[in-house]
């Protein structure tokens, strides 16, 4: 059976250590892992609404990137995300 190349084995390691450090975080708050949270959001009791237009926001942001960069289905993926953020502050407000 033929080695793994010396990049495949990096990548390996790679990939392991990006998923210890995921479960690590699962249970940390936002800030503690370095997100940028809007101010006006509370963190502490969030409200459906106020998350929900948040996400809209940054998805927002999120596909503009991803259109710059020529990433045409990941970009669909979080325009798809961010109508759903919005359909869900709608809801939210009634």
């Amino acid at each position: 059976m033929p080695k793994p190349a010396a990049g495949a084995q990096r990548a390996s390691a790679s990939q392991e250590s990006l998923k210890d450090s995921l479960k690590e975080s699962q249970n940390e708050a936002p800030q503690a892992m370095g997100w940028a949270i809007a101010p006006d959001v509370d963190v502490d009791q969030p409200e459906a609404g106020d998350t929900a237009r948040y996400i809209a926001q940054m998805t927002g942001e999120l596909t503009a990137l991803a259109a710059a960069a020529g990433l045409e289905t990941l970009g669909y993926l979080l325009a798809m995300a961010r109508v759903e953020a919005e359909l869900a502050a709608r809801e939210a407000e009634d």
